[in-house]
């Protein structure tokens, strides 16, 4: 059984939609992100959560703030931005 090809509100056909993601132009669109920085930080980055919400992680920051807090003028600092 076939049935009829969706028609959007301009009569265009769905066809072109599914053309459009075709095994090929999938691949094709992969490759050309792969080769982008998008990907590249994706991949460079990918543990960085992992790793902030570690243990030693929350610890580092709890006391690297702890230590900023008790600069003198902190306060100040942060009433002016």
């Amino acid at each position: 059984m076939t049935t009829a090809p969706y028609r959007g509100r301009d009569g265009r056909v769905a066809q072109a939609a599914r053309e459009e993601l075709s095994k090929a132009n999938l691949a094709e669109y992969k490759r050309r992100l792969d080769e982008t920085f998008v990907m590249k930080d994706l991949k460079k980055y990918r543990k960085i959560p992992e790793f902030l919400h570690s243990n030693s992680m929350s610890s580092v920051f709890i006391q690297g703030l702890s230590a900023l807090q008790r600069r003198p003028g902190f306060a100040s600092m942060a009433r002016t931005s």
